[in-house]
């Protein structure tokens, strides 16, 4: 047994890898109540009123007749409830009507009529109703709360004609609305989840009296097919009214509802005609259990549907797969794109350092420019001084032309280089000025003493 079957003190299931409560109490159950109140799993537009009652009625007979042929027939209706279809036969299908039910309801006395015969009997039990009788059995959802289903669709076999049809609607106890309850409680599946205890306190909070699911038997389709072979009926019409699976409830309360095959659980109604075949198999050996029996030859299209559950399973396990692969890759993308923000940064940060240190050098050297042209300024003023100097009609020596001519010759050659070797050695300027300084004072002092000789 599983953690799931197993269950926990309180009554609710155990832990499962799906998310789910863990209690299923009455908060949960207001919860999905408020949940699907704008979304209810099922929604009914018939009222409650004779008037509503009437015409329903008047819809069910039409079909009645329009699907297995009423008009002027031997009809039993098999729990007829408060009588209202049985009327209409008789009174507009000229059908000579036998409504039977285990109790008796304080309509029929108003609704008898000629042709029309309302009687208290459990079909099921034994009954006085004569073998072989009716033209047409009709039931209209009614079945799933017999006791014991087995047993009246053999009385039913038993009464019906050679050439006769029996035309059987049912609501199975897996549907998503077989709680009977879907004026009131808006979420799928109620019976399956809640105790009727839940549901007593639910009607209680609702200020009314208590009103939990109706007792119902837990057959599937498949058991009434099993009968039905087992009984020699014949199939001959079939109309099944399904509702969508809700994916994510199911997935939500995965551990409660994977236990039933998908096609169950979303199976509202069966509708079957049936006819007699040309004989019944033999009865089983083995006594027949009426409530939840496991037949041994249910159809391998059950198999199949319930299949269905793994295959959904594994499609969410694919999906959740994908999307972790996604996240991942999303995550290294996100990775990749930081260390290539965190490199473009870095790199700008060493063009910023660099774009600054040329700066820096560029106004260096500019700064040395201007002490070179200083220092050139100076050294021509020295020189217009010296040449100033000399006595007015005094010639300077061929020497100390000569000898100014270098200088200037050489001065030209100097600051020529300099400026082309500003960038390359700025640190030798100092070299540069002190050797045509020393020159011109060299010249000037041989020239002076030159002219005081003379």
């Amino acid at each position: 047994m599983t953690m799931a079957e197993q269950g926990d003190e309180n009554g609710s299931p155990g832990k499962s890898l799906y998310a789910r409560p863990g209690k299923f109490d009455l908060d949960l159950f207001l919860q999905l109540n408020e949940e699907y109140r704008d979304k209810p799993a099922f929604v009914t537009r018939r009222g409650r009123d004779t008037e509503s009652r009437t015409a329903h009625a008047e819809e069910r007979a039409a079909m009645l007749e329009e699907r297995v042929g009423l008009r002027g027939r031997k009809v039993l209706e098999v729990g007829c409830g408060a009588g209202d279809v049985a009327a209409i036969l008789a009174r507009d299908y000229d059908c000579e009507v036998t409504a039977v039910d285990i109790q008796e309801y304080p309509s029929w006395e108003g609704l008898s009529r000629p042709k029309l015969t309302f009687r208290v009997v459990d079909i099921t039990e034994k009954h006085d109703l004569e073998p072989e009788s009716f033209d047409r059995i009709i039931s209209l959802v009614v079945w799933e709360h017999i006791q014991h289903p087995y047993a009246g669709l053999k009385a039913c076999r038993d009464l019906l004609r050679p050439d006769g049809r029996f035309y059987l609607r049912a609501n199975l106890y897996l549907s998503p609305i077989a709680s009977h309850r879907y004026r009131d409680v808006f979420f799928p599946w109620p019976h399956l989840l809640f105790s009727d205890e839940v549901f007593a306190q639910f009607y209680e909070r609702m200020g009314t009296r208590a009103n939990p699911p109706p007792w119902l038997n837990r057959l599937t389709y498949a058991h009434y097919q099993c009968f039905f072979d087992l009984l020699g009926f014949r199939v001959e019409q079939e109309w099944l009214s399904r509702m969508p699976l809700d994916k994510d409830f199911y997935v939500r309360f995965h551990d409660l509802l994977s236990r039933y095959p998908v096609f169950d659980l979303t199976l509202k109604f069966f509708d079957v005609m049936l006819a007699k075949g040309s004989c019944a198999r033999s009865e089983p050996s083995a006594p027949i259990p009426q409530l939840g029996r496991r037949y041994v030859r249910e159809l391998a299209s059950i198999e199949q549907r319930a299949a269905e559950l793994e295959a959904l399973t594994e499609v969410q396990t694919d999906e959740l797969a994908a999307l972790g692969w996604q996240a991942a890759e999303e995550a290294a993308e996100r990775e990749r794109a930081r260390a290539e923000a965190g490199a473009w940064t870095n790199k700008m940060e060493e063009e910023k350092a660099a774009r600054k240190r040329a700066e820096e050098e560029l106004s260096a050297r500019e700064n040395e420019l201007r002490s070179l042209a200083s220092e050139l300024s100076e050294l021509d003023a020295a020189v217009a001084k010296a040449a100033g100097r000399l006595p007015d009609g005094v010639r300077c020596p061929q020497s100390a032309r000569e000898t100014v001519e270098a200088i200037n010759s050489l001065l030209n050659r100097r600051v020529y280089k300099l400026a082309r070797r500003l960038s390359r050695r700025p640190r030798n300027l100092g070299y540069w000025f002190t050797l045509p300084v020393d020159i011109v004072r060299i010249a000037l002092r041989r020239d002076s003493e030159g002219g005081a000789a003379a």
